[in-house]
């Protein structure tokens, strides 16, 4: 199965590159930013990437530092979630 989604996502321009941190490096990591901005330049530069889309929990924090060094736009879907839930209340309350 994994396989498979591997694969879908491929054939929609996603490609997976794991970074290797463990929860605890990502929390208190004190080189987590710099390996993270590494690789982002190896998705962006070897891979072509326009996008980064963040896949830990933890992360949340690295998200604007990583956009102002790469020059790309990052995203975090918990938060592109939460930010698309409260736009759909928005538009509900009114």
């Amino acid at each position: 199965m994994q396989h498979m989604q591997k694969r879908l996502l491929h054939s929609l321009g996603v490609d997976d590159r794991p970074h290797g941190l463990s929860v605890a490096d990502v929390e208190g990591g004190t080189d987590t930013f710099e390996w993270m901005a590494k690789i982002g330049r190896q998705l962006r530069d070897e891979d072509g990437a326009d996008t980064i889309i963040m896949g830990r929990a933890g992360m949340a924090r690295y998200r604007i530092p990583r956009e102002d060094t790469l020059g790309l736009p990052v995203i975090k879907p918990t938060q592109a979630a939460a930010s698309i839930a409260i736009g759909t209340l928005a538009v509900a309350a009114r």
